[in-house]
């Protein structure tokens, strides 16, 4: 996970590949896999990774990694992102018409002041560590994790 990922909210993804092409070493794909992403501020960006597939593995993986590419877009290309492809949409902040501006938001976040068992934090404290990310920033995932799981 890039770093700009954990305090973005994931709005849309799409994969796809090209099974039919073998490089250099044998191995099959590419496979392709894009994620769009609004930051805290309203700007908008997609992570776009590239993978082979090594059939020496097994017939369908692991992937490996080759390149990964961020790539900022206006309001206007992000709308267009949506509705490109096969795209699986998480959460459409033009379904609206409001078209959020890349610029600060009079007020950037908001609070959610929750009361857990010291135990939970304690829980909560060390996945976020393992993950390498804030307490915060961890449980934000969650969050959105469970809305996107409910709006499928």
């Amino acid at each position: 996970m890039l770093a700009c990922e954990w305090t973005s909210t994931l709005l849309a993804n799409r994969e796809w590949s090209e099974t039919t092409h073998e490089d250099e070493r044998g191995r099959i794909g590419p496979y392709f896999e894009s994620k769009l992403y609004q930051t805290q501020k309203g700007a908008y960006f997609v992570h776009k990774s590239t993978s082979w597939w090594d059939p020496e593995d097994s017939p369908h993986g692991p992937l490996q990694p080759e390149r990964d590419e961020c790539i900022p877009l206006t309001a206007e290309q992000a709308s267009a992102w949506l509705l490109k492809g096969n795209v699986k949409i998480i959460h459409n902040p033009f379904a609206l018409g409001e078209v959020p501006e890349a610029a600060a938001e009079a007020e950037p976040g908001s609070t959610i002041y929750l009361r857990v068992p010291a135990t939970l934090k304690h829980r909560v404290d060390t996945a976020a560590s393992d993950a390498g990310m804030s307490s915060n920033a961890w449980v934000m995932r969650c969050i959105e994790g469970c809305l996107a799981k409910s709006n499928d």
